[in-house]
């Protein structure tokens, strides 16, 4: 029973294993994939609506340049042929200007006036700042030549978006309006809430504005290493700036404990950024600008990202929940477990080694009227008590059992078989013997005025042979034959050890 016992755990074990992998492989994976399959969707999603963000915003540049470049006050001051009253009224006509962008709130972060030649004639900080220096920047150039223009500017390593529009008189170019706005932290949130990724900027070799929070701490750190991983030599994101086009979506993992999925792509109209003192020749397509001379260049881009780790968190959560679910399921199989084998599998136990006993020649023995076995442990006793002839449960050794036809009373086995011819009985034919008892004991029955009904040859042999087989094995003898006995009107049968 033991072995049985072991078999059902270790039979519960592996169905509940099995359950709980079954489980786990058909649902974990395949939604794990699913969400990472997402993930890059959403990303090459993102990319496409952030670039057009990034264009809708030029063009909205451009034409709020164009609309301030057909201010004809702005236009008369500009040719003032006296340079310190013209620097004056250029200035005083940009400030007037730049109160109605804040009121508007769209304070720019540069904003200046340059002559036909490109050279600055005022600016809003200050009358003096950068006056007479030359942008060499696309959108300027394009300016110039009559054609409003937007592009990306690097001045004095500040990543800016940028527009210039011509001031034109009677059909000649007599100057030009640039405007600027920095790259900011509170512009890639807001892309970021707009695409549901996070959306950052790039320069060179750093993150130059990001959805991420700024300032301190553990951010800081990220915004640290996703800089050098965008930025590394060889990488994706290099690859997808030097090129020109969208990255694939690629893996960044152990970005503060995190893995994103992030793609890459270069800023709109704008992939070269030429630094100051370029000679340049600009492509007609206006996306990419061909380097005559110099050496210094700029890559800028953008960047979207989404956390992988998030993302899956769920998927985690029923990683977590399945094996819960398998740990309890085989916690409650072996609770059940115990409670079969504590009250039904013991109970059977202790059948067993009753049965035992009795085969050992424990004639005594008594079967606990258990519970889960009552009925049977019932049966064995009253099968016992019948095939001994002792009392039944429930009756008294007092009590007259003659009218019952199948009792036998047994007597116990002498020490000494006195009076008794052991060699003659032992010697007997096995079917000459039964036949004789059944005669002897029916004789003596009636003889004692005691019930016959019922009594044949085949039962009392069959209950003789149950006794002789006990007794034998109790005794540890060879053969037990019974004598009967007859005293004070009660007939027994004395059972008589041979060898």
């Amino acid at each position: 029973m033991a072995t049985f016992k072991g078999k059902i755990g270790l039979s519960a074990f592996l169905i509940v294993l099995g359950v709980t992998v079954l489980l786990y492989v058909a649902v974990v994976p395949p939604w794990a994939r699913r969400v990472r399959e997402q993930a890059q969707d959403d990303v090459r999603r993102a990319t496409a609506l952030v670039a057009k963000i990034q264009r809708l915003r030029a063009y909205d540049l451009v034409a709020l340049v164009q609309q301030i470049a057909h201010l004809r006050e702005l236009v008369r001051v500009v040719q003032i042929p006296d340079e310190l009253s013209r620097r004056q009224e250029v200035f005083k006509e940009i400030n007037a200007i730049d109160r109605l962008l804040r009121e508007s709130g769209r304070k720019a972060h540069f904003f200046a006036v340059l002559d036909k030649r490109g050279a600055v004639v005022a600016r809003d900080l200050s009358l003096e700042d950068m006056y007479g220096e030359k942008l060499p920047y696309p959108s300027i150039r394009r300016a110039l030549s009559g054609r409003s223009a937007s592009d990306v500017w690097v001045m004095k390593d500040r990543m800016m978006r940028a527009a210039a529009a011509p001031l034109t008189d009677q059909g000649q170019v007599v100057g030009a309006v640039a405007i600027a706005y920095d790259f900011t932290s509170a512009e890639a949130r807001e892309d970021a809430e707009g695409v549901g990724t996070d959306v950052i900027y790039v320069m060179d070799n750093s993150v130059r504005a990001s959805s991420f929070s700024a300032g301190q701490g553990e951010d800081a750190l990220k915004i640290k290493v996703l800089s050098d991983g965008l930025t590394r030599a060889g990488s994706s994101a290099q690859q997808a700036l030097t090129q020109g086009k969208p990255s694939e979506p690629f893996l960044m993992e152990d970005v503060q404990d995190s893995a994103y999925v992030a793609s890459v792509a270069p800023l709109p109209e704008a992939v070269w950024i030429l630094g100051v003192q370029l000679s340049t020749r600009i492509l007609d397509s206006g996306k990419r600008a061909e380097i005559i001379g110099g050496t210094s260049q700029h890559l800028v881009g953008l960047a979207v990202l989404a956390n992988l780790d998030q993302r899956l968190a769920p998927v985690t959560r029923a990683r977590y929940l399945i094996a819960l679910f398998g740990l309890l399921v085989l916690l409650t199989v072996f609770v059940v477990k115990w409670f079969v084998t504590r009250h039904f599998v013991s109970a059977e136990d202790r059948l067993e080694l009753g049965v035992s006993e009795v085969i050992s020649g424990n004639l005594d023995y008594t079967f606990d009227t258990m519970q889960e076995f009552e009925g049977l442990a019932n049966a064995l006793n009253v099968m016992m008590a019948r095939l001994l002839g002792r009392p039944e449960p429930g009756e008294s050794a007092d009590e007259d059992q003659s009218w019952r036809a199948d009792v036998i009373a047994v007597d116990a086995m002498p020490a000494v078989n006195v009076g008794i011819d052991v060699q003659r009985l032992a010697a007997e034919p096995e079917a000459a013997y039964y036949a004789r008892i059944h005669r002897e004991y029916l004789d003596a029955r009636q003889s004692a005025n005691l019930s016959l009904e019922g009594i044949t040859l085949e039962g009392l042999t069959q209950k003789l042979r149950a006794n002789e087989a006990m007794l034998k094995a109790k005794h540890k003898c060879h053969l037990v034959r019974f004598v009967v006995r007859s005293s004070g009107g009660r007939v027994s049968l004395q059972p008589i050890r041979i060898g």
